[in-house]
């Protein structure tokens, strides 16, 4: 217990050094040398009042290693120290450089959006087109309820859109849920094991499943503009 103890007050008092002489190792080193300078006149002076005299002995070794030893652990600390600051400064950095991104992300975001964006439509998001070019979706203003699958892809094409796909679908549900009816909505695909039926999104639940194409639902309708590199 009293070594821990030692111990502790020994690598606390390094620390003070190394942080008091600002990390710089041969300050520090310099430091415990005018340090051990004093311990060896204040050695000698008692020496000369116990003794009347000063004299080398066998604990005068172990001092100078102790000593030695010591300013081993303050330029340790220093280089801790400065290893911490390094850290924290990259931390910082990366930081800044993270914010500064997410705001040009931001701005460009909202530039692209006043370009892009006409009156009435919903940005949703970008789908990822695997092998075929990435695209980003825009939902068009008005909804349709009550029709036919084959109705409502033509009511999608006549306002300038399309139904979507069961992709685009799960990425309006996941996005965009909130313009929709807790009800179910067609897609543009066909079941493909029967062409009379087709892929439908349900907006309460989330869950996709396929009805008879002359069943009444809901539509809206999507616009598509790929994404330029």
């Amino acid at each position: 217990m009293i070594i821990n103890f030692l111990i502790q007050k020994v690598r606390r008092s390094a620390f003070v050094i190394a942080n008091s002489t600002d990390r710089n190792p041969v300050f520090a080193c310099v430091l415990v040398a005018i340090f051990y300078i004093g311990f060896n006149a204040l050695e000698a002076m008692i020496e000369q009042i116990i003794f009347g005299e000063r004299f080398l002995h066998w604990l005068d070794p172990i001092f100078a290693a102790c000593f030695i030893m010591y300013a081993g652990v303050v330029v340790q600390w220093c280089s801790v120290i400065k290893t911490y600051e390094n850290k924290a400064a990259l931390r910082s950095a990366l930081a800044s450089e993270a914010v500064y991104e997410a705001s040009e992300m931001k701005s460009n975001k909202a530039q692209f959006l006043k370009e892009n964006l006409r009156e009435g439509e919903v940005y949703a998001g970008i789908i990822l087109g695997n092998e075929e070019p990435d695209y980003h979706l825009f939902l068009l203003p008005g909804e349709h309820t009550d029709i036919q699958w084959q109705s409502a892809m033509d009511w999608a094409k006549s306002i300038g859109g399309n139904l979507p796909t069961q992709r685009e679908q799960s990425l309006l549900f996941a996005n965009r849920k909130d313009e929709f009816k807790g009800s179910w909505y067609w897609s543009c695909e066909t079941l493909a094991k029967d062409s009379s039926y087709a892929w439908v999104q349900g907006f309460r639940s989330g869950g996709q499943n396929c009805c008879r194409k002359n069943s009444y639902g809901h539509a809206r309708a999507v616009r598509r503009l790929l994404v330029i590199e």
